[in-house]
């Protein structure tokens, strides 16, 4: 055999074992894929949605536009009897705001009793909303009040919690903080009976609107 033949074989030697070694490393991918991420109880994302954030206590509004987020934070305050003192995200500034409304943008104290945030995405899986924090999204709008109220257009729902990573790359710095929130602050540590409101807010409000735009980030 010339040393040319030799070569020729050892080739596409080579080049079956590479594609044989690309073949079983996208079987093992797929295959973690399938663990990580478990087929969701209903493919309508929205309907899952709505589900799981009902069982954690999250109740929501739906609404058609953004210009109606006002109104709705309007009547969620009447129907609870708080005053009109909201506290929004600066990102919501642009919106249109009743005047029957004391709105100010910025952080929250330990007087603050109700803010308004955008979210950068709801997981249909879990009910859970996202918020990535920076200027325009103060974390402490997210712990410190008695009543959150989180604005999400449809558009923002995803399956799974793991499909929240790739929506980072949005940001030309990454977040220092990603808060994970799955309804109202509880605690059974106390004689075994739930409180609500233990460790950040009492109560979680969803807006959910079906204009698909966000401002988010």
């Amino acid at each position: 055999m010339s040393e040319q033949n030799r070569e020729n074989i050892l080739n596409r030697l080579r080049g079956i074992q590479s594609t044989l070694q690309e073949q079983q490393s996208g079987e093992l991918t797929q295959g973690i894929e399938e663990i990580i991420k478990p087929a969701l109880q209903t493919p309508q994302l929205l309907d899952l949605l709505l589900e799981n954030m009902t069982s954690v206590q999250i109740s929501v509004t739906n609404i058609s536009t953004w210009n109606e987020v006002g109104h709705a934070v309007y009547h969620y305050v009447e129907q609870h009897n708080l005053a009109h003192d909201v506290t929004i995200a600066p990102a919501l500034r642009t919106l249109k705001w009743p005047s029957s409304l004391n709105v100010t943008s910025g952080i929250a104290d330990g007087d603050t009793r109700v803010t308004v945030t955008p979210c950068l995405a709801a997981v249909a899986e879990t009910g859970s909303l996202v918020f990535a924090s920076d200027p325009h999204h103060p974390t402490s709008l997210l712990f410190l009040p008695e009543h959150h109220l989180v604005v999400v257009s449809q558009k923002q729902i995803i399956p799974h919690l793991e499909d929240i990573w790739p929506l980072l790359d949005r940001y030309a710095r990454q977040p220092r903080v990603i808060n994970f929130n799955t309804g109202p602050s509880r605690t059974a540590d106390i004689e075994q009976t739930m409180e609500l409101g233990a460790h950040g807010p009492r109560a979680m409000h969803v807006i959910l609107v079906a204009e698909a735009r966000s401002l988010s980030g």
